[in-house]
């Protein structure tokens, strides 16, 4: 999902389960370069997918961390 709405570096996840239909979902994306209005597209779709993949209501909230690249 991450991967169809921006190109990213890194991605990490963080999953808590709060019964046994309720999830709490935390992504945090390492890039270079994303644009802002691309977050509550990619939450949106994250939570999309949990609920069609699971059946499971959730919570999803994305972090980005830039990443800033330099040579000589």
């Amino acid at each position: 999902t991450v991967n169809a709405v921006a190109e990213v570096d890194e991605i990490a996840t963080d999953i808590i389960l709060r019964c046994d239909e309720r999830a709490d979902v935390s992504v945090r994306l390492q890039t270079t370069g994303i644009n802002n209005d691309v977050v509550p597209v990619l939450a949106r779709r994250i939570s999309e997918g949990i609920k069609k993949e699971t059946g499971f209501s959730n919570s999803v909230k994305v972090m980005i961390i830039p990443v800033c690249t330099y040579s000589s």
